[in-house]
C-alpha cells in the first residue's frame, strides 16, 4: 500500500443536500472503505459497492491525499436532508516490524498515517465533549449508583454533585430572596400532565383532572384534552394558549373555582356538551372561550360563532367581546338573568377608523339579537330580569326580505333590562319590544341603509308593540333615552323613527331624535275599546323630528282613557311634508311649549293638524315661518288651543284654521311677526261649531294682512266686538 500524507482536516463532514443529491465529497484522508460510515437523515447507512438504493452507499478514493467520495443508490438524498460522512478508523494494532534484517518503510509510513488519523478522531470527539478550561483541574462525575435516578448540577467551587431535587436549592434574584428547593419551586406549577392526563383529544384525561384538583390549583397546559364523562372542578384553574377541553354531547364540565384564561379558545363543546361556570368566581369572560373566531364570514365560520356566543352567554355573568366583526348565522339570545353581554362600543365608522364591536348577521331573514325568553313565561313576575348589553353594533350583510319581518334586536318578556350604546342596523324593525316591563334603553340607534327586497319596504325604528296586555306582550315603564333613529333609504317613504301602538303604560321617550323619517314619532291607540286603560301614559320629550317627509309626530286613535304627554318638541320638516305634528281621533293629548320650524316645507298643510279629537292641548308650542296654516282644528270638542305663532321672514295664511263640528274648544292663540306675516288671525268655516270660546288678545293686528277686522272670522265675515256670536264668544282685545 502507497504511503500517503494525512492532512490536518476534521475527519467528518455535514451536507444539507439538494433534491435528489447522489454524490457527495469527502475531503480527508482514509485507508479502507470500511473507515468510512454514513449518516442520512439521522440514520446510519450499510456500505455496498453497488448500492441499490438511497439507503446504500459506494466508496471511492480510499489511501489517496485529499480524500475521496460517497454515492448514495436509488433516488439519492431529498433536498433539506442532513448527510454526514465520516471517518472511523479501529483502534488497534495487527502487524509487528522485524526486530532484525530490513524494516519496510512504506509499511511504517502507513502505519504513522494512520496513528494521525486515529488522533484526529480523539480530537474530533474531546471537541464534542464538555470540558474545564486550561488551568483548571480535571473533576469526577460521582459514581453511577450515586447518581441514578438524580440531577447533575455544579456545587458553590464548581465540581459535579447529584440531588434528588429536594435538597437542591432555588434562590430568586433581587434582595430579600430566600432558599428555597428546586422541588418546592418547581412544585409552584402543577399540571394536569403531571398526573398522566393525555393531550391528543381521543384518550380520556378526566381521570388526571380528578387527580389533579385533589390537591389544589392546577395547570392545563397546551394540548387537547377529552372529557368523556361530566366533572366537577373545584379548584382554580389557569388554562396555557393552545390547551382545549374536548367536551362531546351528554357531558358537563362544571368549574367550581376561577377560570383564568385568554382570549383564545379552551372549550371545544359539541351537541349538548356543555361548561358551567361559578358565578361567584367567573364574572367575565370571552365567546374565543368556546371558539369564536372574529373578523371572518366564511366557511362554518358565522355558525360556530352564533353557538359560541350563545354559550358563553349561559356560563357567564359577562361576555366581552372585542372590537372586531363578529360574523354569525343564528340569533344571539341573551336569556341570562343578571347577565350582561357587552362590546367595546356600538359607533363604527370603518372609513374613519372608528372601530367597535359588530354582531353581523349572514341572511336577511333571521333575528340578530334576542334579549329575553322565546315565548311569554306567564305574568310579569317571571320575566327574565336584569339582562344587560352595551357597545354593540347590531346589523346584517345583505338586505332584509321584508316578508320576513326581521328585527335587528328584540327585547321582550323581560323585567329591568338595560342596553346602552348599541346601534341597530338593516332590519325590517331596529328594535322591537313586546313585554317589556321598567327597562331602560339608553344612547341607543337605530338605523335603515338597505332596501328590503321581496315585498313593499317598510321600517321601524323602536317599535314599542303594545296589541295585547302587559302580562301578555306589552309594555310598561319602558324608558327610550337620547336614542336616535334615521332612515337611509332614498326612495323609500314608508318608514316610523319611533312607534307605539296599543296597549303601552307608562312609556317614556326621553331627549330622542329622528332623521329622514317618513314619521318621525308615530303613536296608535286603541281607539276602538272603551274605558281600556291600555295606551296609557305616554311622554315624550324634548324630541327632535329633521327633514321628516310626512309627519314630524303622529298621534291617532287613543281611547277615552288614554293620554299622551308631549314636552318640547322640536320639528323641521324636509320638503313636502304635511304637518310637524298631527292629533287625530285621540284623547287626552298635552303638548306643552317646543317650536314647529316650518320655512321649508312649502306645501305643508299645516304645522299642527288636531282631527276628530277631544280634550287636547296645544299650549304655548312655537311655529314659526309657516305658508300656509299654524294649527287646523277638524271637528274637535273640549281642546284648549294656545299656540305661539310667528312669521318672520315669511307670509301665512290663518294662525288657526277651526271647521267641523268643533264644540266647547278655547282658542288663544299669540301670533306676532312681520307686518302682513297673516291673512287672518282665526278663520272658522262652518255653521256647525257652538260653544267655542276665541280669545283675540294675544293677536297682534299689524301682524294681519286685513288689520284688526281680520283677528277673527266666521264664514267670511268679520267679528269686530267681544261677545256671543250665537253659542260662540269672542273675547279679548278685538282692535
Amino acid at each position: 500500500m502507497p504511503a500517503i500524507l494525512v492532512n490536518d482536516v476534521s475527519p467528518v463532514i455535514s451536507y444539507v443536500a439538494t433534491a435528489a443529491q447522489t454524490l457527495f465529497s469527502v475531503p480527508f484522508e482514509f485507508f479502507n472503505v470500511a473507515d468510512i460510515f454514513v449518516e442520512r437523515a439521522g440514520v446510519q447507512l450499510a456500505y455496498s459497492p453497488s448500492p441499490a438504493n438511497n439507503n446504500q452507499y459506494s466508496v471511492t478514493g480510499a489511501n489517496a491525499e485529499g480524500g475521496g467520495s460517497i454515492t448514495l443508490g436509488g433516488a439519492g438524498a431529498t433536498a433539506g436532508e442532513t448527510v454526514v460522512v465520516y471517518r472511523d478508523i479501529a483502534i488497534e494494532r495487527l502487524a509487528n516490524y522485524p526486530e532484525t534484517g530490513p524494516m519496510a518503510v512504506s509499511s511504517l509510513n502507513t502505519e504513522q498515517a494512520k496513528h494521525i488519523g486515529m488522533m484526529q478522531q480523539l480530537e474530533r470527539d474531546i471537541g464534542r465533549s464538555v470540558t474545564v478550561p486550561i488551568g483548571e483541574s480535571s473533576v469526577d462525575i460521582p459514581t453511577a449508583a450515586n447518581r441514578a435516578n438524580k440531577y447533575l448540577y455544579f456545587d458553590g467551587v464548581g465540581n459535579p454533585v447529584v440531588s434528588d431535587g429536594v435538597s437542591s436549592n432555588f434562590v430568586q434574584t433581587g434582595t430579600g430572596a430566600v432558599v428555597r428547593t428546586a422541588q418546592d419551586k418547581m412544585r409552584e406549577n402543577r399540571t394536569v400532565r403531571d398526573y398522566g392526563a393525555a393531550t391528543d383529544g381521543t384518550t380520556n384525561a378526566r381521570p388526571a383532572f380528578v387527580l389533579a384538583d385533589a390537591v389544589g390549583p392546577m395547570i392545563i397546559s397546551e394540548g387537547n384534552y377529552l372529557i368523556s364523562s361530566s366533572i366537577t372542578i373545584t379548584n382554580n384553574v389557569r388554562f396555557s394558549e393552545g390547551a382545549k377541553l374536548i367536551i362531546p354531547t351528554g357531558v358537563t364540565v362544571t368549574f367550581n373555582g376561577h377560570v383564568d384564561a385568554g382570549i383564545f379558545q379552551i372549550f371545544q363543546c359539541t351537541g349538548t356538551g356543555a361548561v358551567v361556570l361559578s358565578a361567584d368566581k367567573n364574572f367575565l369572560g370571552y365567546a374565543e372561550w368556546w371558539g369564536a373566531i372574529a373578523n371572518i364570514s366564511s366557511g362554518g365560520v358565522p355558525a360556530a360563532n352564533s353557538i359560541a356566543i350563545n354559550a358563553a352567554i349561559v356560563a357567564l355573568a359577562k361576555v366581552q367581546l372585542m372590537p372586531f366583526d363578529y360574523y354569525i348565522s343564528a340569533t344571539i339570545k341573551h336569556n341570562t338573568a343578571n347577565g350582561w353581554l357587552c362590546g367595546a362600543g356600538g359607533k363604527w365608522n370603518s372609513p374613519n377608523g372608528l372601530r367597535a364591536t359588530r354582531i353581523v348577521m349572514m341572511d336577511g331573514s333571521t333575528n340578530v339579537l334576542q334579549i329575553g325568553p322565546d315565548s311569554n313565561p306567564g305574568s310579569i313576575g317571571l320575566f327574565r330580569q336584569g339582562i344587560k348589553v352595551t357597545g354593540i353594533f347590531v346589523t346584517r350583510a345583505v338586505a332584509p326580505v321584508v316578508s320576513s319581518a326581521c328585527t335587528s334586536v328584540l327585547m321582550q318578556f323581560v323585567l329591568e333590562a338595560y342596553c346602552e350604546d348599541v346601534a341597530a342596523y338593516d332590519s325590517m324593525d331596529s328594535w322591537q319590544f313586546n313585554g317589556t316591563v321598567h327597562c331602560i334603553i339608553n344612547r341607543c340607534a337605530a338605523h335603515r341603509v338597505s332596501a328590503g327586497t321581496g315585498g313593499t319596504d317598510s321600517w321601524k325604528g323602536f317599535n314599542v308593540i303594545g296589541t295585547s296586555g302587559i302580562a301578555a306582550g306589552g309594555n310598561a315603564s319602558l324608558y327610550l333615552s337620547y336614542c336616535h333613529a334615521d332612515d337611509n333609504r332614498t326612495s323609500v317613504v314608508n318608514g316610523v323613527g319611533f312607534f307605539a301602538d296599543g296597549k303601552f303604560t307608562d312609556c317614556f321617550w326621553i331627549e330622542c331624535e329622528t332623521v329622514s323619517c317618513t314619521v318621525g314619532m308615530q303613536v296608535i291607540g286603541n281607539s276602538a275599546v272603551t274605558n281600556d286603560y291600555g295606551g296609557n301614559d305616554l311622554t315624550i320629550l324634548h324630541s327632535i323630528n329633521d327633514a321628516f317627509k310626512v309627519y314630524g309626530i303622529e298621534i291617532r286613535d287613543l281611547g277615552v282613557s288614554s293620554n299622551v304627554e308631549v314636552i318640547s318638541p322640536y320639528c323641521g320638516p324636509g320638503v313636502g311634508a304635511t304637518a310637524a305634528l298631527r292629533i287625530a281621533n285621540a284623547y287626552g293629548v298635552v303638548v306643552m311649549g317646543g317650536q314647529m320650524i316650518m320655512g321649508i316645507a312649502t306645501t305643508a298643510s299645516a304645522a299642527i293638524r288636531v282631527e276628530n279629537s277631544k280634550s287636547c292641548v296645544i299650549n304655548g308650542t312655537l311655529i314659526s315661518e309657516i305658508t300656509l296654516s299654524g294649527v287646523v282644528v277638524d271637528n274637535c270638542t273640549s281642546c284648549n288651543i294656545a299656540p305661539v305663532l310667528k312669521n318672520s321672514t315669511v307670509s301665512g295664511a290663518e294662525a288657526i284654521y277651526i271647521f267641523g263640528a268643533s264644540t266647547a274648544n278655547k282658542f288663544d292663540a299669540i301670533v306676532s311677526g312681520k307686518a302682513s306675516g297673516f291673512t287672518y288671525g282665526y278663520r272658522v268655516n262652518g255653521t256647525t261649531d257652538a260653544q267655542n270660546e276665541y280669545n283675540c288678545t294675544g293677536i297682534n293686528s299689524a301682524v294681519i294682512a286685513g288689520g284688526s277686522g281680520d283677528k277673527l272670522v266666521r264664514n267670511n265675515v268679520q267679528i269686530t266686538a267681544t261677545g256671543l256670536t250665537g253659542t260662540n264668544l269672542a273675547s279679548g282685545v278685538m282692535t
